[in-house]
């Protein structure tokens, strides 16, 4: 029996009241009260996004339950969340593992064993300390056996254990514990669609769900890339670098701090026109590419991987998503080293969510896995 992309050892479905969603960072917590509305669409109330306090996560790992747990408790407060219903989304790092291989089944063996059998074949580890989360993308039949693709995703144990004791710690209902590019796939298949390549003067769009589509979670410490075929999560690949080492090489390339450097990418990113004499400004730029580029290097190769090794295709187009998206310049770059049109969330629209009037739709960029796992 396959299984869900969840850890819902808590039997409960989406509370009638709402939901409280929550998504830590290593660098920002993101928190959304969400509602259901009439035609399955989601509606969200209120959100908060603060900083997460230094020395409690890191790649995905939480250390310090207490203080961040009193961060996100000042968070709710602030905001006047009271909703006690809750999921929480693990933080994607290293230590979350995805693979993508082919199997062949005969005799009475369970799909579940004989992908047990192959991971431990195929690795070190002890299988039994992990979650096992899979998906079948591809099913061939043959006459005596069936030939299956899997993806699949191990979650260590004691790490879903420190989620379970900080939403404990909150005093909050726990409905389910998720990984992250499991509501990335319900978010990018749930009804989005993308502007085209006359968006800026027809005003045009085209579903988002047919044919491949390469989501890159830009973060701060990490960026996630998630491939997704006709809507279903077929690859996943974490790779070690985010915005933060971003702010690392123009705070070097400036001689400043790299909060003073952070201020200048967002002010600055991948200059379309230059200003004569700014110096800030070319340094910033010089960077930012230089930087992105070897980002986009890693994120290629990936890409051959899920071609080459998982029986993929070329993506039709990547959705780039979380803080670093906003990057200045970043879409058209992105496109031009790439060859695949690049849409950040600016560029989409997503029929099955709906704000407040209130709130600030242009921080979805931060709060995409958030919102998805209320999906």
């Amino acid at each position: 029996m396959s299984l869900n992309f969840n850890f819902n050892v808590f039997g409960t479905q989406f509370p009638k009241k709402g939901l409280l969603s929550l998504d830590i960072g290593s660098s920002n917590i993101k928190t959304v009260y969400s509602t259901k509305i009439p035609g399955n669409k989601l509606r969200v109330m209120n959100y908060a996004i603060g900083e997460t306090p230094a020395n409690c996560i890191k790649d995905g790992i939480v250390y310090d339950i207490g203080g961040l747990g009193d961060k996100i408790e000042q968070l709710l407060a602030e905001h006047m969340i009271y909703e006690k219903n809750a999921k929480i989304v693990i933080s994607s790092g290293s230590n979350i593992v995805s693979k993508s291989f082919r199997i062949e089944m005969t005799g009475d063996k369970t799909l579940e064993t004989c992908i047990r059998e192959e991971i431990k074949g195929r690795t070190d580890m002890d299988i039994k300390s992990y979650r096992l989360f899979y998906r079948v993308t591809e099913k061939t039949e043959k006459k005596g056996s069936n030939s299956y693709r899997i993806f699949t995703t191990i979650v260590p144990n004691e790490l879903m254990k420190k989620y379970i004791k900080l939403i404990q710690y909150l005093n909050l209902s726990p409905v389910s514990i998720e990984i992250p590019y499991s509501g990335t796939a319900r978010f990018f298949s749930s009804g989005l669609k993308i502007a085209d390549s006359d968006r800026l003067s027809g005003g045009a769009y085209a579903d988002c769900t047919p044919g491949i589509t390469a989501v890159v979670d830009f973060g701060s410490e990490n960026t996630n890339l998630c491939i997704l075929k006709n809507g279903g999560l077929e690859f996943n690949s974490v790779i070690l670098s985010g915005g933060r080492r971003l702010d690392e090489r123009i705070a070097a390339g400036l001689g400043v701090k790299n909060e003073v450097a952070r201020r200048y990418k967002n002010m600055h990113g991948m200059a379309a026109v230059f200003h004569e004499g700014d110096e800030i400004e070319k340094i910033v730029d010089e960077c930012s590419r230089n930087y992105i580029k070897e980002l986009l290097v890693k994120i290629k190769g990936s890409m051959e991987f899920y071609i080459n090794r998982c029986g993929g295709g070329i993506p039709d187009r990547m959705c780039w998503i979380g803080g670093g998206s906003a990057l200045k310049g970043l879409m058209e770059y992105a496109e031009g080293i790439t060859g695949i049109p690049s849409y950040n969330t600016g560029m989409m629209d997503f029929n099955s969510v709906e704000f407040e009037q209130n709130l600030d739709r242009g921080n979805l960029r931060f709060l995409v896995n958030a919102v998805a796992a209320a999906l």
